[in-house]
């Protein structure tokens, strides 16, 4: 009889925690967020390389814009309590370099550069005193690029197309090496999100805006080619409570 209770105990048991990690488990799955991010720091100076042909490549780092999207991918349906940004950052933690990137520059006509920044491949014209020195300089650049991020946790999975336009213009002092600016940079992004888990498949468009304000210094005419911003990004997505966020920019790299 003891042997039988025991048994029936211990099958009790076994079931509890069977249950317990089953519950666990879903609510593991249920919870993993899909969130997208984006660069804080686009270092648009006021001028572009004095020669045809010359360019820059440059490592540069900045803490990212996170944007999330959907806040339990595995939920059916998947959990939305509409779009969040930088919901799990603090204030400090936003001088810390975090987003890391290649940023390109390629001058292909006198004043006109091809620049590659993150997913965004844009040209900037220096409308303004170009290849003058004690001057004011300035410039204005146009660009789109397009990218995805994808998410998964068990059998759920989540994919974001993210496509942004960019609009933008600098203004700044020309010294013969170094000059300091100011910029503001206009992104238009649009997400397509399509999330797959057990329960079907479910999709979500949203959109936002991106102004950054940005003043900073950069080198001039140099093989080493360094800068450094300070940047005020005002944030305002279709569903989310309008805020903005403040961080610090670096940028490092060869120019030619």
């Amino acid at each position: 009889m003891k042997n039988i209770m025991g048994k029936s105990l211990r099958n009790k048991a076994g079931n509890k925690i069977a249950l317990l990690v089953l519950l666990a488990s879903g609510l593991i799955v249920s919870g993993c967020t899909h969130s997208i991010e984006m660069n804080s720091a686009h270092f648009i100076t006021p001028m572009t390389n004095d020669n045809q042909w010359g360019g820059m490549v440059a490592l540069s780092g900045a803490k990212p814009t996170t944007v999330m999207l959907v806040e339990g991918i595995g939920s059916n349906p998947p959990v939305r309590n509409g779009v969040k940004i930088n919901d799990d950052i603090n204030s400090t933690e936003l001088i810390l370099l975090e987003y890391l990137d290649v940023d390109l520059k390629l001058s292909v006509y006198p004043s006109v550069e091809v620049t590659v920044d993150s997913e965004v491949v844009g040209v900037k014209w220096q409308f303004l005193n170009h290849r003058q020195s004690d001057t004011v300089l300035a410039s204005l650049l146009v660009g789109y690029g397009s990218r995805s991020k994808e998410s998964s946790t068990g059998t759920a999975k989540a994919k974001t197309e993210l496509q942004t336009t960019r609009t933008g213009v600098s203004v700044g002092y020309g010294f013969a090496e170094w000059a300091p600016y100011a910029s503001f940079v206009y992104d238009q992004h649009k997400t397509k999100t399509e999330v797959n888990n057990n329960s079907g498949k479910f999709n979500y468009d949203d959109k936002g805006t991106h102004q950054n304000i940005s003043i900073g210094v950069s080198t001039r005419g140099q093989a080493l080619a360094a800068a450094l911003e300070f940047n005020h990004v005002m944030l305002d997505w279709d569903g989310a409570k309008k805020t903005s966020q403040d961080g610090i920019g670096i940028q490092l790299g060869y120019q030619w």
